[in-house]
Parts: structure tokens; sequence; C-alpha cells
């Protein structure tokens, strides 16, 4: 069996409902882009409910079942809007094995093994309640390693039966709640708010003892190297199982304004006039900044951005810089754009920073959807707005286009992304040779502390301030040439 869903981010929202799980990582695009993987990823609870659900709906066994274990294991993020892919590796009576892909990475399997209920033998069934929302904890990892505590079982059964109706159909309902409780509590409790889900597994305990309420855990272990929780769980009357998670790194911030101006000198961006694409974060946040900081006008456009928008050109301007924001889809900028612009304010550079998250996939993968996503940011969306800007404002030559080391060092689980940087680079050069008197740099940046790079292990990254001042100085003087 092979069977494939679209998570959206409706489908994460209802089930944060269900479950309780509302970590800003699954429900929160606006968060989500500063965290660890760019965008939403969906729970992986959830893509393991899901994965069940369908399978039970495709067995022709009409009768109740009860798992005996269930175990996952999530190896890559599964990002929203993009099909999930899952199937059968094994089954048999009373055992199934799933394996789960997306994008071209296998990103889980789950394993479950399971007996037919006896007519009557779930008849001792605890009444639940919908859980109630709580805050997410936000716990260092000082608190986190020496943690414990207890989370009521609930369940919304409306909820569940539009959501996973063969799974509140055909099993146990607290066995349900219990698997639910498990991702409220990496999610809101421990870890909290900074945490990834990596692994379950749980033993349920043979019936005839009284039905659980509650799922007691405790870390066991936490290994700070790689920030690794292991936390050990206990169901009165229901099980035990064990949680593995990680502690998930902060969001990168750029330095602040006032820093980077002691960098700059006042007057050596002025009369610079600068766009610059995708100014909400990462190197757009620190170009923006530093040209300020040297006396350029600037509108930085933002995209999904447009609260780190704002406080970028807040800071901007109270530490006495020019700046102002403008909504920009870089994908497919609508020509009216330019109207937003204040009354005679025409650029002179523009500074293109556009991106959309950045994943690592299977080594020697190459999936075509991924790459026309990159392509239509890096190769037709520059292109599109290379011409709009050179229709309305001709007096905008200069434009600068950061490419990336990966073209040339050409790592095997970023295929989609080099290939489409170096379209990129092909179509500025064929710009540049199309338009006289224009000049489009593109020069290959190394790996920099933004919000991309963040790793759950350290890796070595550049600090993004002296690397962008340099280029941008160099811009400025082979444009003074």
């Amino acid at each position: 069996m092979t069977d494939s869903h679209r998570f959206t981010l409706k489908d994460q929202q209802d089930f944060a409902c269900l479950s309780g799980d509302f970590n800003p990582l699954h429900v929160d695009p606006a968060a989500a882009r500063r965290l660890l993987f760019g965008q939403p990823a969906v729970h992986g609870i959830h893509a393991v409910a899901r994965v069940l659900d369908a399978w039970l709906g495709r067995r022709s066994d009409p009768g109740k079942l009860a798992w005996t274990t269930l175990a996952a294991v999530f190896t890559s993020p599964m990002p929203l809007d993009e099909p999930l892919t899952w199937w059968i590796l094994e089954e048999q009576v009373g055992r199934v094995v799933c394996r789960l892909a997306a994008g071209g990475n296998t990103v889980g399997t789950v394993t479950g093994t399971w007996r037919s209920l006896e007519q009557g033998e779930d008849r001792d069934e605890p009444s639940l309640a919908p859980v109630p929302r709580t805050p997410c904890r936000e716990r260092s990892r000082a608190e986190v390693a020496n943690a414990a505590g207890s989370l009521p079982l609930g369940l919304d059964h409306d909820l569940a039966a539009r959501l996973l109706p063969n799974l509140i159909r055909r099993m146990p309902t607290w066995q349900l709640a219990l698997l639910l409780a498990t991702t409220r509590l990496v999610g809101m409790d421990c870890p909290g708010l900074d945490s990834i889900y990596s692994s379950l597994v749980l033993e349920f305990s043979p019936p005839g003892g009284p039905r659980p309420d509650r799922l007691d855990y405790r870390v066991t272990a936490f290994d700070d190297r790689f920030a690794l929780v292991t936390l050990a769980l206990q169901a009165p009357g229901g099980g035990t199982g064990t949680i593995e998670a990680f502690i998930r790194p902060r969001p990168r911030e750029q330095a602040p304004f006032a820093t980077l101006a002691s960098l700059v000198r006042p007057d050596e961006f002025r009369g610079q006039r600068a766009l610059i694409i995708g100014g909400s974060r990462g190197f757009g946040e620190v170009t923006a900044k530093l040209l300020a900081a040297g006396g350029a006008g600037v509108v930085l456009t933002h995209f999904q951005g447009a609260e780190a928008a704002q406080r970028i050109v807040t800071e901007i301007t109270r530490g006495g810089g020019r700046a102002v924001p403008l909504f920009l889809d870089a994908r497919a900028p609508d020509p009216r754009w330019a109207e937003s612009l204040e009354a005679g304010w025409t650029p002179t550079h523009l500074y293109y920073f556009a991106t959309p998250t950045i994943l690592a996939r299977n080594r020697g993968s190459f999936t075509a959807e991924l790459f026309d996503r990159f392509c239509a940011c890096y190769v037709t969306g520059f292109a599109r707005l290379f011409a709009q800007v050179r229709e309305r404002f001709p007096g905008c030559r200069d434009f600068f286009y950061p490419s990336s080391s990966h073209v040339a060092d050409r790592p095997t689980d970023l295929g989609e992304y080099q290939v489409a940087k170096a379209a990129g680079e092909a179509v500025c050069a064929y710009l540049e040779k199309s338009h006289k008197g224009v000049r489009i740099q593109a020069p290959r940046l190394p790996r920099a502390e933004t919000g991309q790079s963040v790793s759950l292990f350290p890796t070595a990254a550049a600090d993004p301030a002296p690397l962008m001042l340099a280029c941008l100085r160099e811009f400025r003087e082979l444009g003074s040439r």
C-alpha cells in the first residue's frame, strides 16, 4: 500500500487543537520562518496518526484492535504543502511497518504491533474531556536536564472522529489519547518551546487494570553535546515508554544597528537609494543596516516577515538612518509594488536576497518540484523583477545578486539549490550583457551565521557583517569606475 497526503496549515491547526501541541514550529508561519527549518513542519505524531488511520481504513477486517507497542523514528523534517508519502514495508498478523518520505527524503518510520480485541473488551474506556490549551513552556537546558512531571490525558471525540475516523472507531480511545499526549509533552512542556521530537517507543499494558488518566514523565538522560533529551514515560494502567527529543537552537539574531554602524563611515554609501529584496532577515537585514548606517536611503522588502521588517526599520530610524518596509513576493512580483514607494523615491541600486527555505535532502536525489521552487525565486523571479525595475526606474543600473559557494562545491544533499543558483548566475550574465550600462555583481558567498545556517550540531559559519561590508564596498568601488 502506498498513500500520500499534503499537509496544510489548517491540518496543523486542527491537529494542534486535538493534541494540545501548539508549538510555533508547527502552527505559526511567521515564527517558524526564523526557527531551525525556516518554515512550519508537520508534527511527527500527526504524521504517525494519519498513516495509521489510513492503514486501518484499508483493512478488510471490521473488528477493533489494541496496540501492544508503537514506535516511531523521525529522521528529517516534514514540510507543509509538500506531499508526504508512505508505504507498507511489512504487514503480517499482529505487526505493521511503514516508511515515510517527503521531497526525496526518507523522513521517518512507524512500527506497530497489535492484537484483535474481543467483544466487550474495551468496555472500561475512561471518560476523557478535550485537552485545554496551555502556555508553551520555555525551559533552560539545566531545567530540561532535571525535569519531571505529569500531563492529564484528554481527547475531543468529535474532533478526533473528523480528523482520524478510523483510529477513533477501531482502537481504544485511551491509546489514542496517550499517543497524542506525547506530542503535547515534547512541544509544550519538556523540552517545550525549543524542541524537536525525534523518536518514540510505547509499550501498552494488557487489559484488566484501570485505564490511565495521565502521563507521567521524567528526564533520564541529557547529552549536552547534541542537546539530546531522553524521557521515561509511565501511564499508570496504560503502559510505559521512552521519548528522545532535541533542544532546538534559538533563532540567530543579527548584530544591532548601533554595532554595525561602528563599522561603517557615516557617508560611505551616501547617495545610494537601495531597494533590498528580502531585507527582513539574514544577509538582507545586515545589508540594510550597513547601507543605512553609511548614509543610504533604504527600502527593504518582506514577504512573510512583516513584523521583522518593521522591527529592523524602527531600529534603523531610531539610530538616525533612513528606511521603510515594503511588501513584495519576489517569486511573482506584482508590477504595482512600485506604486507603494514614497513619492519621488527612485532606486539607484537593487540588492536581491530573496530566498525560499533551504533544506538538505537525501544525497543523490533531485526533486523537480523543489528545483522549480528555487527557480521561481532565483531565476524567473529575479528576471521579472529586473524587467520591472528597468522599465519603471531606468536610472537603476546597479544590481547585487548574491550567489553561493555551493555552486562550486556541489554538495550532494543540496542539488536543487545548487543548480538553481547556477542558473541564476547565468541569468545575471545574460541580462548584464543584454542591457547596456547595467552592472550585475553575483559573488559566491560562503556559509554564514544566518537563519538558514542554523543546525542542531555545531557547524562552521562566517560572521555575515564583515563579509557583507567587504562585498558592499567592492560593489561601490566597481560602480564608481
